[in-house]
Order: structure tokens, then C-alpha cells, then sequence
């Protein structure tokens, strides 16, 4: 369960740690007299790059655990039915 928060988290942070690298980089160019517009532009197309090798990786991952993920029941599963005028619900058989 943890595990899966963290890894609901991740994008978010990794984000934020982003977000922290350009403010420092833009206001360490300020602070240099440099053009810190440039930077920002620079550091979109980085931005967007990343996104496109991110996607291309979610991608592949989503391909091959489709092809190779799949994994054996362990329990046949019994859906609702009828018997004797009563329903009764499903189950996973043990």
C-alpha cells in the first residue's frame, strides 16, 4: 500500500524538484547579469524533452507488461447464479 502511494507521488515530486532547479537557475543568472528569459526557454525545450522520453517509456512499459505481465489464476472465480429460487452471490473459490 505504501508503496503504491510513493510511487502515486513521485511524478509530483520529481516536479517540484524541477520547478526548484529553474527558480535557482533563473535567479542565479539575474544575480549574474545574464538573460535569465534564455534560461527559461532553454529549460522548456529540456522540459519537453524529458516529457516526450517519459511518455515513450510509459508506453513501452504498458506494451511489454500486456505482453509479458500476465499472470496464472490462483482461484476460479464463480459469478452470482441462481439456485433453488435464491441468488447467490459470487465468490472466489479457495
Amino acid at each position: 500500500m505504501v508503496w503504491r502511494v510513493l510511487l502515486f507521488l513521485l511524478p509530483f515530486v520529481l516536479y517540484g524538484l524541477w520547478v526548484l532547479y529553474v527558480r535557482r537557475r533563473k535567479a542565479a543568472a539575474i544575480a549574474e547579469g545574464d538573460a535569465a528569459e534564455d534560461i527559461g526557454r532553454i529549460e522548456e525545450k529540456k522540459a519537453v524533452r524529458v516529457a516526450a522520453v517519459g511518455l515513450t517509456v510509459l508506453m513501452l512499459f504498458l506494451a511489454l507488461w500486456g505482453l509479458f505481465g500476465r499472470e496464472e489464476a490462483r482461484s476460479p472465480y464463480v459469478p452470482p447464479h441462481v439456485e433453488g429460487g435464491q441468488i447467490v452471490p459470487g465468490e472466489v473459490k479457495e
